[in-house]
């Protein structure tokens, strides 16, 4: 027990306040290690807080899914590319004047190939024209589709574009029949 300067109440060693307010301050070495913080050191008494860190984990995901965007990106431009020159090199000399567009959307992986047809002579084609291009169109949609949308996918295997094969290509041919002006 010690007694207290100020108010005279006899206060137990360990307390180091009295109920009036008063503070004694450290008297031996001991009691001053107390009240520095040490890092590393274990006290009984004392929580020592770590400090911290980030999570790195946001920043790997978001790193990985980029690459994985940029690399789909690229492949379909390849994918398009190869596309166009495989249609040209088959089509040879048509006998109207035909031209092809070839769009790979990235995203929805569908792969649009427009095929557009300009009549030569004046007058629009005969219905028995259209009839045999219709007939055609209906031809690629229902044979050719299947059989390019399986190399499309067997493609983006050998690219290992993930994306593309968890989300398969799509094709879709379209017509257009225009009369020259």
């Amino acid at each position: 027990m010690r007694t207290c300067p100020r108010c005279g109440a006899r206060v137990d060693v360990y307390q180091d306040t009295c109920i009036c307010g008063f503070v004694w301050g450290p008297r031996t070495s001991t009691e001053l290690v107390r009240d520095i913080k040490v890092p590393g050191e274990y006290r009984p008494g004392f929580t020592i807080e770590k400090p911290k860190r980030s999570a790195i984990w946001p920043w790997v995901v978001g790193f990985v899914l980029l690459g994985l965007g940029g690399w789909h990106v690229y492949c379909s431009e390849r994918l398009e590319a190869s596309i166009y020159e495989y249609i040209t090199s088959h089509m040879g000399e048509s006998p109207v004047d035909a031209t092809i567009e070839i769009h790979v959307q990235p995203v929805t992986n569908l792969v649009v190939i427009v095929l557009k047809v300009v009549d030569k002579s004046a007058k629009a084609l005969k219905p028995s024209d259209r009839l045999m291009l219709d007939a055609a169109l209906s031809y690629i949609r229902s044979e050719a589709e299947p059989y390019f949308e399986r190399e499309l996918t067997l493609v983006a295997r050998k690219q290992v574009d993930l994306y593309a094969m968890a989300l398969p290509y799509r094709l879709a041919f379209s017509l257009e029949i225009s009369r020259r002006r």
